[in-house]
Protein backbone atom coordinates (compact mmCIF):
# COMPACT_ATOMS: atom_id res chain seq x y z
CA UNK A 1 0.00 0.00 0.00
CA UNK A 2 2.39 2.64 -1.28
CA UNK A 3 -0.02 5.42 -0.90
CA UNK A 4 -3.59 6.69 0.58
CA UNK A 5 -5.15 5.56 -2.62
CA UNK A 6 -5.09 1.94 -1.07
CA UNK A 7 -6.65 3.26 2.56
CA UNK A 8 -9.44 4.43 0.83
CA UNK A 9 -10.18 1.86 -2.09
CA UNK A 10 -9.35 -0.74 0.52
CA UNK A 11 -9.14 -0.34 4.06
CA UNK A 12 -12.41 1.59 4.12
CA UNK A 13 -14.34 -0.66 2.34
CA UNK A 14 -13.42 -3.36 4.56
CA UNK A 15 -12.01 -6.41 2.02
CA UNK A 16 -9.27 -6.95 4.65
CA UNK A 17 -11.73 -8.28 7.27
CA UNK A 18 -12.42 -11.05 5.31
CA UNK A 19 -9.17 -12.60 5.47
CA UNK A 20 -8.44 -14.87 8.25
CA UNK A 21 -4.78 -16.14 7.57
CA UNK A 22 -1.97 -13.60 8.51
CA UNK A 23 -1.08 -10.54 6.22
CA UNK A 24 1.60 -8.28 5.93
CA UNK A 25 1.18 -4.98 5.19
CA UNK A 26 4.08 -2.97 3.60
CA UNK A 27 3.18 0.73 3.68
CA UNK A 28 3.94 4.20 3.88
CA UNK A 29 2.62 6.01 6.36
CA UNK A 30 3.73 7.20 9.33
CA UNK A 31 3.38 4.78 12.64
CA UNK A 32 1.13 7.28 14.47
CA UNK A 33 -1.68 7.62 11.24
CA UNK A 34 -1.43 3.34 10.64
CA UNK A 35 -3.01 2.56 14.29
CA UNK A 36 -6.45 4.08 13.27
CA UNK A 37 -6.89 2.02 10.30
CA UNK A 38 -8.82 -0.69 12.53
CA UNK A 39 -6.75 -3.44 10.44
CA UNK A 40 -7.74 -7.10 11.87
CA UNK A 41 -5.55 -8.78 13.89
CA UNK A 42 -4.32 -10.57 11.78
CA UNK A 43 -2.41 -8.30 9.58
CA UNK A 44 1.58 -7.33 10.34
CA UNK A 45 2.17 -4.06 9.77
CA UNK A 46 6.06 -2.90 7.68
CA UNK A 47 7.22 -0.03 6.82
CA UNK A 48 8.38 0.13 2.88
CA UNK A 49 12.22 1.07 2.95
CA UNK A 50 13.42 4.56 1.30
CA UNK A 51 13.62 4.32 -2.48
CA UNK A 52 15.20 7.14 -5.18
CA UNK A 53 15.24 6.43 -8.78
CA UNK A 54 18.46 6.01 -10.43
CA UNK A 55 18.91 8.66 -13.53
CA UNK A 56 18.53 5.44 -15.93
CA UNK A 57 15.49 4.28 -13.98
CA UNK A 58 13.53 7.25 -14.10
CA UNK A 59 14.84 7.67 -17.83
CA UNK A 60 13.28 4.88 -19.24
CA UNK A 61 10.13 5.11 -16.81
CA UNK A 62 9.63 8.82 -18.45
CA UNK A 63 10.58 7.39 -21.87
CA UNK A 64 8.21 4.62 -21.79
CA UNK A 65 5.15 6.67 -20.48
CA UNK A 66 5.55 9.33 -23.34
CA UNK A 67 6.23 6.73 -26.06
CA UNK A 68 2.89 4.83 -24.91
CA UNK A 69 0.95 7.73 -24.77
CA UNK A 70 1.81 8.17 -28.64
CA UNK A 71 1.13 4.76 -29.66
CA UNK A 72 -2.24 5.48 -27.73
CA UNK A 73 -3.17 8.24 -29.27
CA UNK A 74 -2.58 7.04 -33.04
CA UNK A 75 -4.19 3.89 -31.83
CA UNK A 76 -7.56 5.62 -31.07
CA UNK A 77 -6.81 8.61 -33.51
CA UNK A 78 -7.35 10.08 -30.45
CA UNK A 79 -4.25 13.68 -29.85
CA UNK A 80 -5.82 14.06 -26.62
CA UNK A 81 -4.55 11.41 -24.76
CA UNK A 82 -1.38 13.69 -25.61
CA UNK A 83 -2.90 15.99 -22.79
CA UNK A 84 -1.72 13.51 -20.20
CA UNK A 85 2.43 14.03 -21.03
CA UNK A 86 2.81 16.77 -17.66
CA UNK A 87 6.10 16.66 -16.74
CA UNK A 88 7.65 18.98 -14.22
CA UNK A 89 10.36 21.27 -15.48
CA UNK A 90 11.00 23.13 -13.00
CA UNK A 91 14.64 23.69 -13.04
CA UNK A 92 17.19 23.78 -15.96
CA UNK A 93 18.21 19.94 -15.40
CA UNK A 94 14.49 19.00 -15.40
CA UNK A 95 13.94 20.96 -18.91
CA UNK A 96 17.27 19.10 -20.25
CA UNK A 97 15.90 16.18 -18.93
CA UNK A 98 12.67 16.01 -20.44
CA UNK A 99 14.11 17.51 -23.54
CA UNK A 100 16.23 14.48 -24.11
CA UNK A 101 12.77 12.22 -23.06
CA UNK A 102 10.92 13.94 -26.08
CA UNK A 103 13.50 14.05 -28.54
CA UNK A 104 14.15 10.28 -27.81
CA UNK A 105 10.58 9.34 -28.03
CA UNK A 106 10.76 9.99 -32.01
CA UNK A 107 12.89 6.68 -32.71
CA UNK A 108 10.53 4.21 -30.25
CA UNK A 109 7.19 4.70 -32.25
CA UNK A 110 6.43 0.85 -32.74
CA UNK A 111 4.95 -1.43 -30.15
CA UNK A 112 8.19 -3.66 -30.78
CA UNK A 113 10.28 -0.45 -29.64
CA UNK A 114 8.15 -0.16 -26.75
CA UNK A 115 8.78 -3.69 -25.46
CA UNK A 116 12.32 -3.36 -26.17
CA UNK A 117 12.33 -0.76 -23.71
CA UNK A 118 10.00 -2.11 -21.21
CA UNK A 119 12.83 -4.82 -20.78
CA UNK A 120 15.62 -2.47 -20.22
CA UNK A 121 13.68 -0.90 -17.87
CA UNK A 122 13.03 -4.56 -16.25
CA UNK A 123 16.94 -4.94 -16.28
CA UNK A 124 17.80 -1.33 -14.76
CA UNK A 125 15.48 -1.58 -11.23
CA UNK A 126 17.17 -5.13 -10.93
CA UNK A 127 20.25 -3.50 -9.95
CA UNK A 128 18.56 -0.94 -7.29
CA UNK A 129 19.17 -1.57 -3.40
CA UNK A 130 15.75 -2.07 -2.93
CA UNK A 131 15.08 -4.48 -5.08
CA UNK A 132 18.03 -6.63 -3.76
CA UNK A 133 16.07 -5.77 -0.26
CA UNK A 134 13.15 -7.26 -1.33
CA UNK A 135 14.40 -10.18 -3.16
CA UNK A 136 16.03 -11.02 0.08
CA UNK A 137 12.95 -10.53 2.12
CA UNK A 138 10.79 -12.70 -0.44
CA UNK A 139 13.29 -15.78 -0.16
CA UNK A 140 13.27 -16.11 3.29
CA UNK A 141 9.43 -15.23 4.10
CA UNK A 142 7.60 -17.18 1.02
CA UNK A 143 4.58 -15.29 1.28
CA UNK A 144 1.25 -17.04 -0.87
CA UNK A 145 0.70 -13.35 -2.87
CA UNK A 146 1.93 -10.14 -3.40
CA UNK A 147 -1.08 -7.16 -4.08
CA UNK A 148 -0.76 -3.45 -4.61
CA UNK A 149 -2.98 -1.30 -4.20
CA UNK A 150 -2.45 0.64 -7.22
CA UNK A 151 -0.68 -0.03 -10.55
CA UNK A 152 1.26 3.65 -10.75
CA UNK A 153 3.84 3.21 -7.46
CA UNK A 154 6.99 3.99 -8.62
CA UNK A 155 8.48 2.01 -5.64
CA UNK A 156 6.53 -1.06 -6.65
CA UNK A 157 8.36 -1.73 -9.98
CA UNK A 158 11.39 -3.24 -8.43
CA UNK A 159 9.59 -4.78 -5.55
CA UNK A 160 7.24 -6.18 -7.62
CA UNK A 161 10.88 -7.61 -9.85
CA UNK A 162 11.98 -9.23 -6.56
CA UNK A 163 8.66 -10.61 -5.86
CA UNK A 164 9.21 -12.32 -9.31
CA UNK A 165 12.27 -13.73 -9.74
CA UNK A 166 11.73 -15.16 -6.05
CA UNK A 167 8.95 -17.38 -7.64
CA UNK A 168 5.88 -15.14 -6.07
CA UNK A 169 2.64 -14.62 -7.40
CA UNK A 170 2.33 -10.48 -8.07
CA UNK A 171 -1.01 -9.10 -8.77
CA UNK A 172 -2.22 -5.24 -9.08
CA UNK A 173 -5.37 -3.53 -9.72
CA UNK A 174 -6.13 -0.49 -12.24
CA UNK A 175 -7.34 1.83 -9.36
CA UNK A 176 -8.84 4.41 -11.87
CA UNK A 177 -11.16 4.35 -15.30
CA UNK A 178 -8.52 6.58 -16.63
CA UNK A 179 -5.32 5.19 -16.06
CA UNK A 180 -5.07 2.88 -19.00
CA UNK A 181 -5.05 5.37 -21.95
CA UNK A 182 -2.86 7.67 -19.63
CA UNK A 183 -0.04 4.85 -19.94
CA UNK A 184 0.37 4.73 -16.37
CA UNK A 185 1.25 0.98 -15.84
CA UNK A 186 4.64 1.01 -13.43
CA UNK A 187 4.81 -2.34 -13.00
CA UNK A 188 4.45 -6.08 -14.04
CA UNK A 189 2.52 -8.62 -12.48
CA UNK A 190 1.07 -11.94 -13.17
CA UNK A 191 -2.70 -10.53 -12.86
CA UNK A 192 -4.70 -7.50 -13.03
CA UNK A 193 -7.69 -6.36 -11.66
CA UNK A 194 -10.36 -4.10 -13.75
CA UNK A 195 -13.47 -3.11 -13.23
CA UNK A 196 -15.34 -4.18 -16.15
CA UNK A 197 -15.28 -5.83 -19.41
CA UNK A 198 -15.19 -2.96 -21.04
CA UNK A 199 -11.98 -1.93 -19.09
CA UNK A 200 -10.73 -5.82 -20.10
CA UNK A 201 -11.23 -4.86 -23.67
CA UNK A 202 -9.87 -1.40 -23.16
CA UNK A 203 -6.28 -2.76 -21.33
CA UNK A 204 -6.23 -5.68 -24.33
CA UNK A 205 -6.28 -2.88 -26.73
CA UNK A 206 -3.49 -0.82 -24.99
CA UNK A 207 -1.49 -3.69 -23.76
CA UNK A 208 -1.98 -6.45 -26.43
CA UNK A 209 1.33 -7.66 -24.73
CA UNK A 210 -0.56 -9.10 -21.72
CA UNK A 211 -2.65 -12.28 -22.03
CA UNK A 212 -6.11 -12.07 -21.46
CA UNK A 213 -6.35 -14.84 -19.01
CA UNK A 214 -3.83 -12.23 -16.44
CA UNK A 215 -6.88 -9.83 -16.27
CA UNK A 216 -9.81 -9.89 -14.14
CA UNK A 217 -12.97 -8.51 -13.45
CA UNK A 218 -13.63 -7.67 -10.05
CA UNK A 219 -15.47 -4.50 -9.96
CA UNK A 220 -14.84 -1.23 -8.16
CA UNK A 221 -14.05 -1.75 -4.67
CA UNK A 222 -13.28 2.06 -3.77
CA UNK A 223 -17.50 2.69 -4.07
CA UNK A 224 -18.30 0.12 -2.39
CA UNK A 225 -18.29 1.89 1.07
CA UNK A 226 -20.65 4.45 -0.05
CA UNK A 227 -23.63 1.82 0.20
CA UNK A 228 -22.23 1.11 3.83
CA UNK A 229 -25.15 2.90 6.25
CA UNK A 230 -22.91 2.85 9.40
CA UNK A 231 -21.11 6.18 7.38
CA UNK A 232 -24.09 7.88 7.19
CA UNK A 233 -25.14 10.50 9.53
CA UNK A 234 -28.68 12.46 10.17
CA UNK A 235 -28.90 16.21 9.31
CA UNK A 236 -28.84 16.88 12.71
CA UNK A 237 -25.27 15.20 13.51
CA UNK A 238 -23.75 17.00 10.60
CA UNK A 239 -25.01 20.51 11.48
CA UNK A 240 -23.94 20.13 15.44
CA UNK A 241 -20.49 18.67 14.07
CA UNK A 242 -19.80 21.40 11.61
CA UNK A 243 -21.95 24.22 13.79
CA UNK A 244 -24.15 24.63 10.64
CA UNK A 245 -27.87 26.65 11.13
CA UNK A 246 -30.22 23.86 10.32
CA UNK A 247 -32.57 26.79 8.86
CA UNK A 248 -30.23 27.54 6.24
CA UNK A 249 -29.52 25.45 2.61
CA UNK A 250 -26.09 23.96 2.27
CA UNK A 251 -23.95 23.80 -0.49
CA UNK A 252 -21.28 21.03 -0.80
CA UNK A 253 -18.56 21.67 -2.99
CA UNK A 254 -15.63 19.09 -4.01
CA UNK A 255 -12.90 20.44 -5.82
CA UNK A 256 -9.69 18.91 -6.78
CA UNK A 257 -6.04 20.27 -7.44
CA UNK A 258 -4.73 23.04 -10.12
CA UNK A 259 -4.27 20.53 -12.45
CA UNK A 260 -6.92 18.02 -12.30
CA UNK A 261 -9.67 20.87 -11.77
CA UNK A 262 -8.02 23.96 -12.94
CA UNK A 263 -11.54 26.43 -12.95
CA UNK A 264 -12.74 26.05 -9.32
CA UNK A 265 -12.40 29.25 -8.89
CA UNK A 266 -14.60 30.06 -12.03
CA UNK A 267 -17.21 28.00 -10.88
CA UNK A 268 -17.48 29.47 -6.98
CA UNK A 269 -17.47 32.76 -9.12
CA UNK A 270 -20.95 31.28 -11.12
CA UNK A 271 -22.68 30.15 -8.23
Amino acid sequence: MPDGVGIRNYIYTGIFNRFNTESILLHNFKSNSITDFGLPKSFKLKQLIRYKESFKEKFYRELIHLVRLKYNAELKSNPTILSNYMPKKESFKLKLFYAIIEFESYFHKSQNRILALETKYEKVIRRSKVYQYYYDYFKELQPNILFCTHQRAVIAAPIFAAAKDAGIKTVTAIYSWDNLPKARLALRADEYLVWSPYMKAEFKSFYPEIKDHQIKILGTPQFQFHYDSSYLWPKQQLANYYGLDLKKKWLCFSGDDKTTSPFDSEYLQDI
